[in-house]
């Protein structure tokens, strides 16, 4: 549930942005994926425990308690890989940084896993237990 309603919101965002850069960042769909992971280790320990009531619920991000809660996760996520994007491009002199090997390295997975623990933006809310 989590995948197809993030697979959507990014096909959807990828149409609207203007930014060439930050529509590169969102071809990283299992990236915003893993940053969300991290975001939610970071807010609750296990990040499985946190939504596993909502597998089923038939939720839609944006629509709802449960969907607004998830579309502030995305947004959380996205900031995320799309910073670190724009990051990596800014120095590319520094770092070799290339589009496809950025989203393919090890080493990126790692920089978002630091990034969500470390950086300083909010911890999520606690999600809603009903839509």
């Amino acid at each position: 549930m989590l995948a197809k309603n993030f697979e959507e919101k990014i096909r959807l965002d990828k149409k609207t942005e203007t930014d060439n850069l930050k529509k590169n960042a969102l071809q990283g769909k299992w990236l915003i994926l893993y940053a969300a992971r991290c975001l939610l280790e970071r807010s609750f320990g296990n990040a499985g425990d946190s939504i596993r009531k909502h597998y089923k619920s038939g939720w839609k991000i944006g629509e709802g308690e449960i969907g607004k809660w998830y579309q502030e996760l995305y947004n959380q996520a996205k900031g995320s890989v799309v910073y670190l994007y724009l990051d990596a491009e800014k120095n590319k002199e520094k770092t070799g940084f290339l589009h496809r090997n950025w989203l393919r390295s090890s080493a990126t997975a790692e920089q978002i896993k630091n990034y969500c623990e470390n950086a300083p933006i909010q911890q999520l809310k606690p999600p809603p237990s009903k839509n």
